[in-house]
């Protein structure tokens, strides 16, 4: 297993690395030199980038634990502005901060370091505007061979930005169930032109069951 081997070893990563070259930039600074220091007037801290980094990885993170796990609720997404002006990061003693980035990043590391091959292929919906889509694929004179015949040939043909979540076919043989993915509605219609000589397409718009449940008061 490619785990065994240290191929996936935490202090061999590039994040470690980052890790090493950040620390050696900033721990000889000290609350003195860092104190009120923005990049431009009336922009962030340093204290409040190096917060803004740990809780941008918290966030990543969760997401890389969600994909891993193979869970399929959206990930919605985070305003860190407001993170920043919630974290009060000039409140704060520099080394804390350091030491709560080093903390943060080596929770990252094991995390990489424990997954198991299959789980860095999963995929997931990581933003809310993605929108799944109930694709009903009516093969057309009742016939599936050409279209198996094509996608052993060429594959999906899905656009890129376009996912492929799953799909299920009537015992019949002549209607596929399939549930894409994506952030561009367009992109879906791109692969439907591809496929439309052999396949009358029906779309529906979906939500999982969960977000259905969350909706529903």
């Amino acid at each position: 297993m490619a785990n065994e081997a240290g191929e996936h070893s935490p202090e061999s990563s590039p994040l470690a690395s980052q890790r090493t070259q950040l620390l050696a930039l900033l721990a000889p600074l000290d609350d003195a030199a860092v104190d009120g220091v923005t990049y431009a007037p009336a922009k962030w801290t340093l204290k409040d980038v190096v917060a803004h980094l740990a809780d941008d990885e918290r966030v990543f993170a969760y997401r890389l634990l969600c994909l891993a796990r193979r869970d399929i609720r959206a990930l919605l997404g985070f305003d860190e502005t407001q993170y920043a002006e919630a974290a009060a990061a000039t409140r704060r003693p520099w080394p804390e901060l350091l030491a709560d980035y080093v903390a943060v990043r080596q929770a990252t590391l094991t995390l990489l370091a424990g997954l198991p091959d299959e789980a860095r292929r999963n995929t997931g919906r990581t933003c809310e505007d993605s929108m799944l889509y109930m694709v009903i694929e009516q093969f057309r004179n009742g016939d599936p061979a050409p279209v198996y015949d094509r996608f052993r040939q060429h594959g999906r043909l899905a656009p890129e930005g376009l996912t492929y979540v799953s799909s299920w076919v009537t015992s019949d043989l002549t209607r596929c169930y399939q549930v894409m993915e994506s952030e561009d509605r367009g992109l879906l219609e791109q692969w439907m032109a591809a496929w439309q000589d052999l396949v009358e397409f029906e779309v529906l718009p979906v939500i999982t069951s969960a977000e259905a449940g969350a909706r529903v008061k």
